[in-house]
């Protein structure tokens, strides 16, 4: 299976889930659905991820349709990748194979009608996304359109893409993007307005040549034949349509048990609690029979003082010391760790990212609040003055994380310490 959408057969749910990108000067505006976002960044994470180091560099065609030429308006409704054998090394140069199966794929999609090849996408690891010799002899040769429009993408982490837009200005193909790169994932992109569903083209020459059907029409059986100059009769009920149906269901049943038993969980614990409160005069009386303590000042003296004629009066018991209350120490070990809500990658400057020539993984230990804000952080290990410039940028970055707090087993939210590791690809 060709992962590809095919907006007609998605529907509406399609185009009210679409983001947008326009230009700042408002010469170009590209619009996406919000699948083909989600797949196109899964597919360019996971071919990043595939080798150590730099990955792999993808590419394919993008479909959809240019709604105008001025200002450039295009809807993409889906896309072709088209596989690389890597014979010059990860980045994604076709060689003479793969550009007989990019000609085959392009020829196949040009019979589509309903979706042309509006441009190209390609991505870059982990170099900055420049048109090189081998994009632009490429473009030249299959999207010579001054229409067609050029994504490129470049994946920053395991989670996170940034896009930028590459398009023929003046007859002349741009080698660079001319406006700032975007993070490539839908919840970070505008919204594009709900568009109005479109019926297909045969659809719509059937609707103008055939006639205003009418709101209820009868249902025409196989073996009757289909005359339009047969009445609609009404439908007739005989008594036995309007009896009620006599069979219970089964949920109904179901229902029945359950409120039985619920009713017999409610009376067995009513009865308890009568026994319990009838107990309760039988412990007190058992009390009274004990000698009595002595008179206190304030409360008056009890009846059966006055009967205590003995010249020795008898000594009451000492009164057992209060139980010592057991406090139960709080629970503070976390039973949910903290789950990160928003996170904040380190910006890196082009001339320190030159200096990385392999993977450099720190952690960073942050202490996150029962409200989820991080109040500090401090870089895990140690290294040269490239690693500790790397440590401070991280523990920049991982102070504007946000999380969901840690909790208890009763559920109470609670602080906790989680550590992060942000992972520098040369």
């Amino acid at each position: 299976m060709r992962p590809t959408l095919d907006a007609s057969a998605v529907g509406d749910s399609v185009d009210n889930m679409r983001r947008r990108w326009d230009a700042p000067d408002g010469s170009a505006s590209v619009s996406f659905t919000c699948e083909d976002v989600d797949r196109l960044r899964g597919l360019t994470i996971d071919a990043f991820l595939s080798l150590p180091k730099r990955g792999v560099e993808i590419g394919g065609f993008l479909l959809g349709k240019i709604e105008s030429a001025d200002p450039l308006m295009i809807s993409i409704e889906g896309f072709e990748p088209v596989p690389c054998e890597h014979k010059y090394g990860p980045s994604y140069v076709l060689s003479e194979a793969d550009r007989g199966h990019f000609t085959k794929v392009l020829d196949r999609l040009q019979t589509n009608l309903d979706r042309q090849v509006v441009g190209f996408y390609r991505t870059y690891t982990p170099r900055e996304p420049l048109l090189d010799a081998a994009d632009q002899d490429l473009i030249r040769t299959y999207f010579s359109g001054l229409q067609n429009v050029f994504l490129l993408i470049r994946p920053l982490s395991s989670l996170e893409c940034a896009a930028a837009f590459v398009f023929w200005k003046n007859g002349q193909l741009q080698t660079e993007p001319q406006y700032a790169s975007f993070p490539f994932r839908t919840d970070q992109m505008a919204e594009a307005p709900a568009r109005p569903p479109q019926l297909p083209r045969n659809a719509v020459s059937q609707s103008i040549s055939a006639p205003p059907a009418a709101i209820h029409q009868p249902r025409i059986l196989p073996d009757e034949p289909a005359t339009l100059s047969r009445p609609v009769r009404s439908p007739r009920f005989t008594e036995e349509d309007l009896e009620p149906s006599r069979e219970i269901p089964w949920f109904w049943i179901i229902l029945l048990c359950l409120v039985v038993l619920t009713g017999g969980v409610v009376l067995y614990s009513w009865k308890s609690n009568q026994e319990q409160t009838a107990a309760k005069p039988a412990i007190s009386g058992t009390r009274e029979s004990a000698p009595a303590p002595p008179p206190v000042p304030a409360v008056p003296v009890p009846q059966a003082a006055p009967k205590q004629t003995e010249t020795e009066t008898a000594t009451p018991p000492p009164e057992p010391p209060p139980a010592e209350k057991v406090e139960r120490s709080p629970d503070i070990t976390p039973w949910v760790a903290p789950v990160a809500l928003h996170q904040v990658q380190p910006v890196i400057p082009p001339g320190i990212r030159a200096r990385i020539h392999d993977r450099i993984i720190i952690p960073v230990v942050v202490h996150v609040t029962a409200a989820g804000k991080v109040t500090s952080a401090f870089a895990d290990g140690k290294g040269d003055s490239l690693y500790r410039y790397l440590g401070e940028q991280a523990v920049v970055a991982a102070r504007l994380w946000r999380f969901r707090p840690a909790h208890s087993k009763s559920g109470t939210p609670m602080e906790a310490s989680k550590t992060l590791y942000f992972i520098f690809m040369p």
